[in-house]
């Protein structure tokens, strides 16, 4: 597209954000929620949302540059999208961290915790192109890994 006929459609990058993020980004949640389906084990409903972002991540190589992009020029709108991420995986804690260090943790708590789980998935998934996305041990080292990060973070 051209640049001029950009502004056809969109007034400013905000705009664009604006639309964009939150399509983009609920397309990549509803992928990741059907990946882990009923599951109520905390490590395993990391595993399979991890092993869905990563999916998700190599089909659409694009997102990448949506999510580092809208920081910068949409932080606005990289917040919101944020905060429904974290709220989304308070939720989840709430389902399935029944035993372990977090069982009875505040919401305050479950917020940072979560914080810190979007953080590091996104680090890793800064990491997934083409290339590496069709190495499948190097998919496999990175979901093991995370896991087990999780695993140990959570205290599980």
């Amino acid at each position: 597209m051209a640049h001029g006929t950009f502004y056809l459609y969109f007034k400013s990058q905000q705009q664009l954000f604006d639309t964009i993020l939150p399509t983009l980004g609920d397309d990549m949640l509803r992928s990741i929620a059907e990946a882990i389906g009923d599951e109520s084990d905390p490590i395993e409903v990391e595993r399979l949302g991890f092993t869905a972002n990563i999916a998700y991540t190599a089909a659409h190589p694009y997102m990448n540059r949506v999510l580092y992009e809208a920081q910068l020029f949409a932080p606005k709108s990289y917040s919101l999208w944020l905060e429904g991420i974290t709220d989304s995986y308070v939720r989840s804690f709430k389902r399935t961290l029944t035993s372990g260090a977090f069982a009875d943790a505040s919401d305050e708590e479950l917020h940072m915790v979560a914080r810190m789980l979007v953080n590091a998935r996104t680090a890793l998934l800064f990491r997934v192109n083409r290339k590496t996305a069709a190495d499948q041990d190097f998919i496999a080292r990175t979901i093991a890994t995370y896991v087990k990060f999780a695993s140990n973070g959570l205290g599980i």
